[in-house]
Parts: C-alpha cells; structure tokens; sequence
C-alpha cells in the first residue's frame, strides 16, 4: 500500500474500540482482517482493515481505502526504513516500483515465507481472549523422583557411596 495512504488514512486504534467479531475480506487478491470500529467520541461504528495487528493497539485503515493495496515479491523489499503512527511502526520501502513508477510503499502485515498448518480436524477448541483477561501463571512444582531413586539404589547397596577425605597438610 502506498506510504503516503497509511499516514493519511491509517490510524491506531485500541482492541476495545475494535469489534470482537471479525471477517476475513479479498482485496485485490489479498486477504485482510475485517473488523468494525466504533470511535470513542460516539460518532457511527465503521469498518476498518487490520494492517499491523497488536496484542492492545491496531494499525488500521478504512475499508474504503483499500482498492489501494497491492502486493509485491519480498525480493524486492530491501532495507525499508519506518515511519510511525502514534505508538505503532511501520516499515517504508521509499523505491518501491511498480508498473514503471516509483511509489514509496507501506509494508503492512508480517513478511512470511513459512506457515505452520495443521488440519482443521485436530483443532477441538481454539480461543479469542483480550489481552486484558491473560495473566502469566506460574506454579513451582519439586520433583524428586529422581532423588528417590538414586537413593534407594544407595540404601540397596547397588550405587556406593563415595567419602571425600579432608586435604591434609604436609
């Protein structure tokens, strides 16, 4: 997408401003994340495209901009620089080329060469939670099943037990 498009019609946006509810919607042969936005100051909720999801703050764009988007090879993405809006980066490919034209070009979503796939069979659950309700869990569990073991192999006679005799001085 052109850079100049983002910083004019992109904006950061909070998770709880965005629907929960999202589609998945074609543009130009590219797959985007459809959600509705509902603007803090009360005004009419309306869709918006997910460039640069995060885990609070979204980079997003209007749907009415998107018959800009395009796609490119990553061969041709070389050493982008960045630009900001608000608290989100994005990178800029400044020589973008494309039919003959230079167009300094907004790299948007994730460069991927490889995805994980698995079949939708083994997928029993799969879950959709705002980063505000995860919390790190951590639980501190002793093992000494090992410890029991080498000690009874001690008690048994099988492993003996080796005595460290003092240094002495001479």
């Amino acid at each position: 997408m052109a850079q100049e498009d983002v910083a004019e019609y992109g904006f950061v946006t909070t998770i709880d401003q965005l629907s929960r509810e999202s589609e998945t919607r074609e543009f130009n042969n590219i797959l985007m994340n459809i959600r509705t936005y509902t603007p803090p100051e009360g005004g009419d909720p309306f869709e918006v495209a997910v460039l640069i999801p995060g885990s609070y703050e979204f980079l997003v764009i209007p749907v009415e901009y998107m018959d800009k988007l395009y796609a490119g090879p990553i061969s041709r993405l070389i050493e982008p620089g960045s630009e900001n809006v608000s608290t989100i980066t994005y990178r800029v490919q400044e020589d973008y080329e494309i039919d003959g034209r230079v167009v300094p070009s907004a790299i948007i979503g994730e460069i991927q060469e490889l995805a994980l796939v698995v079949p939708a069979t083994v997928v029993e659950n799969a879950f959709d939670i705002p980063p505000d309700q995860l919390e790190r869990s951590t639980r501190i569990k002793l093992n000494t099943l090992g410890y029991q073991r080498v000690l009874n192999l001690r008690i048994s006679g099988v492993i003996g037990v080796r005595r460290q005799t003092p240094p002495t001085d001479s």
